[in-house]
Formats: structure tokens, sequence, C-alpha cells
């Protein structure tokens, strides 16, 4: 990776909006002198330069897609300009606001908490929200009751982060009073808050620290993780910019109280911070059908489907059960309709309603069918369907960025075993910065596949089949 230079990840294919901008590979040197900045500036190159973190929250990929609160955020702000929007993702965090210093941005948006450590670098907009900082850990470690119970534990953060300061300040007063103090391990720059949360939930680190919103974000996605006590005062999120920039200032500040007015912030938020209303799977959920070998109210759907593509009927019953749980007018940033799928896909195979549980069926599998041809030399059926139900999940971009991870390091590529550990690595920063489509929620992917198949396997079995090869 080169440094110091700006690692900009290629991820606008041409499947992308013309609104979705462009991204530029900005030199720095050491001496460089500070750009220009300001409203001026920004409309005299007709862009907007966001310089965000490349992860599940802020900025990411879905589908050909770009999306992410900053993103989004950013994308009106651009639009209000009049300007086209481009997103700069530095090598690491600390380079977030070093290089807004320097003018190789405008405004930075990563979920950013005002430290006054962050004040002598840069100026804070109005804040967008409040968050105070929660321990996490796996089920089975023990427990954090209360702040205090945070003296003598092994806890992970970046040094470059408030967790950091928070910790070293908690860490001073448990020694003031005779108590061990926090034993703070500094993780790398280039991971994000969630990357680390993973590692927690997995077992390999014990303790981290994230604000409310990242964890409970985390949470529908990591089942083992516990989310325990509050353990700083609420701090204020909120984008920054040059310190020299007054006027961009102003700008940002009015456009957030306009979006705040019209509701247009309030959508955005919860599209990414409010767990309720994602595609969850209900483990708890059962067959409750009376009539043997009836799955859904929509199996005629499916087994039409099922004679034209040949697909298994019951593994598009576990894909509709895992996107919308049946639900034909189900509804989320994520998708539409039994299956999920983004309505800008579902035009392009030719369906329009995705309400509409034949024309929702219908397009999913002819998206499958698409899919699935990227597979056609993989041998093993079990590999070629569980590839292509991720490739559904987090699109084919990202899938071919795993298969090639895998290729390279010597692994069978036509495996799923393989591309799934790969999959996982794409969620880590080193990798992701060197995938053409950058970093894809991996570990999400992988229990995604797993749940389908899982399912689809209890649909077999309710149906009367038994355990084969599949």
């Amino acid at each position: 990776m080169r440094s110091p230079c700006l690692c900009i990840l290629a991820l606008f294919a041409a499947a992308c909006e013309p609104s979705a901008g462009t991204q530029e590979h900005l030199g720095v040197t050491e001496n460089a002198t500070v750009a220009a900045v300001g409203l001026a500036s920004i409309r005299q190159r007709g862009k907007l330069r966001l310089l965000t973190r490349n992860n599940g929250t802020s900025y990411f990929v879905l589908h050909g897609r770009p999306m992410g609160f900053d993103y989004e955020l950013a994308a009106l702000f651009a639009s209000e300009l009049g300007v086209e929007l481009d997103v700069v993702v530095p090598e690491s965090w600390s380079e977030v606001l070093t290089e807004l210093q320097k003018g190789n941005g405008d405004i930075a948006g990563a979920g950013m908490t005002v430290t006054a450590e962050r004040q002598v670098l840069v100026q804070f907009t109005r804040p967008y929200a409040l968050a105070h900082m929660r321990a996490v850990w796996r089920k089975g470690t023990p427990e954090i009751d209360d702040i205090e119970d945070l003296s003598g534990k092994r806890v992970h953060v970046r040094r470059n982060s408030g967790y950091f300061n928070r910790l070293e300040e908690l860490s001073g007063l448990f020694v003031s009073v005779g108590r061990p103090p926090i034993d703070i391990v500094i993780e790398g720059e280039g991971l994000e808050t969630e990357q680390i949360i993973e590692e927690v939930a997995a077992g390999r680190i014990p303790y981290t620290l994230c604000d409310k919103h990242i964890c409970l974000e985390n949470r529908a996605y990591l089942p083992n993780l516990v989310v325990g006590p509050r353990v700083s005062d609420p701090t204020p999120l909120a984008w920054a910019v040059n310190k020299d920039a007054t006027d961009l200032m102003d700008a940002v500040n009015s456009f957030l109280t306009r979006v705040r007015a019209t509701g247009e912030f309030g959508t955005v938020y919860r599209r990414y911070y409010e767990v309720e209303g994602r595609k969850l799977p209900r483990r708890d959920a059962k067959l409750t059908s009376k009539q043997k070998g009836k799955i859904s109210a929509h199996d005629d759907w499916f087994k039409a489907a099922e004679r034209q593509f040949g697909f298994d009927w019951r593994l598009l019953a576990a894909l509709a059960y895992q996107e919308s749980h049946f639900d034909a007018k189900s509804s989320s940033h994520q998708g539409r309709g039994l299956f999920g799928m983004m309505p800008a896909k579902a035009r392009e195979l030719g369906f329009a309603d995705l309400a509409d549980p034949n024309a929702a069926t219908a397009a999913a599998v002819n998206y499958l069918s698409r899919l699935q041809m990227q597979f056609v030399g993989v041998q093993k059926e079990e590999d070629r369907l569980r590839l292509t139900v991720a490739a559904f999940e987090c699109g084919p971009e990202h899938l071919t960025d795993a298969r090639m991870v895998a290729a390279k390091e010597s692994s069978d590529p036509d495996n799923w075993g393989n591309v799934a550990a790969a999959l996982q690595k794409l969620a880590r920063a080193n990798y992701a910065a060197k995938a053409k489509h950058g970093y894809v929620r991996g570990p999400a992917v992988v229990r995604y596949v797993d749940e389908v198949w899982e399912r689809y396997r209890a649909y077999r079995h309710a149906t009367g089949d038994r355990d084969t090869n599949k």
C-alpha cells in the first residue's frame, strides 16, 4: 500500500447512477501546501469531496449501488450545491482529519465524535446526533455490569479514537483509588470499529468499546454479541470541515437544519442506525402449516419458477423467508418484495411491481439465473448454489473479489468454504483496500448463506426429502 498517498477505492462501476460522482487519486507529499478550501473552490471544480471510511455504515457498495449514511447525506448536500460528489477514502482513520487539514477533502464524515483533541485540528458542524459509549463482549465472557468492572480488563481500541481517550481517563481514575488500570490494547488505525466488534464476537479478543448506535447496528448481525453498560456521557456526532472554510461550515449547518425540518435527515438516519425494520432472520420461526408439504402461501409461484428455471422451489422459499418472512409488501432500504430486490435491478430485468408475488418471484429467479452463470464451471452443486446465494445477497462484484482473494492465496475459488473465508477477510481494511469493489460485510454474508442453506435443508426435510449430497 502506498503511503503517504491516499488509497482511493475504485468502487463505482458503470452500473452506478450518474449522481454517484467519481473518485480521484490524490497524491500528497510531506511538504504539500494546503489547497484552496471553501464553497468557491467546490463550485469551481464542480465537485464536493467527502472524506470518509469504507465500512458498513458510512460508505459501502451493495449490488453495485453506493450506499451509507454519510454518503447519502453528502449526496443530498452536493445536490443542493449543484455539484457532483466525490468519495475519498484515506488509508487509515488517522488520515481523515489530516487530509482535511491539507485541503484534500471538503468535508469529513465518518461517524466521528466531537472531541477536544479533534477540535484543535478542524471545526465541527452542528451535531446531527448524540452517542454514548458502551462496552461489548461475546456471550460467555465475564460480564461488565458497570464502569468499575472495566478495572483490570483487557480492552482493544484504536489509538486515534474517542474510545482510547475514555479508557485512559477511566484507567487514571481507577489507579487514583487503588484499583488496577485498564489493560488498553491498541489496534491498527486501518481497522473500523465494526471490525473490532466482529473480533470480539468471534472470541478472538475479549472487550472493546463502541458508540451505542454502532453497537446496536452490529448486534443485529452478530447474535452472540452482548452490548453492555454505558461507559461515557453522551457525545455529539458531527461532520468536520477545514478551519479556513467558514462559508462551507455555514452552508453545511444550514443544510443540516433544512433536512431535519423536511424529514430527509431522519429518513437517511433510520436506514442505517435503527435496527427495527432491517431484514433479520427470525431464528424462532417454524413451519406451522397444517397441510403437509406446504411452506408458504406463495409455494405455487416458487414451484412454477422451479419448472421454468430449475431452481429448487424450497431454496426459493428459504431465500424469500430470509428476505421478507414471506411478506410480499416488505420494504426496506435493502430491497422490496418477497425477495428483497432493489427496484432498479427488478426494472432492469423487466419487472416493475415487486409487491406482486408473481413478479417478485420471476424477477428474483431471473436474477439468480444470471448470477449462477458466473459459476457454471463449479462442479459441486452445493458450492455452486451457495456462491449464487452469496452473490444474491452482496452482489456479484464482491463475490468476484472474494474468489480472486481465494485464488491469490492458493485456495480453490470454486469451493464455498474458501470463498467464505475470503469474504470475511474483505471486511478487513488491508484486504478491502486492495479489492476492486472495496469493503463488504463478509461475516454477515457468510451467515446469510449459512442460514438460507440451513432453512433450505429444513424445508426439504419438511417436504419429505432426506439429505444426500446436497
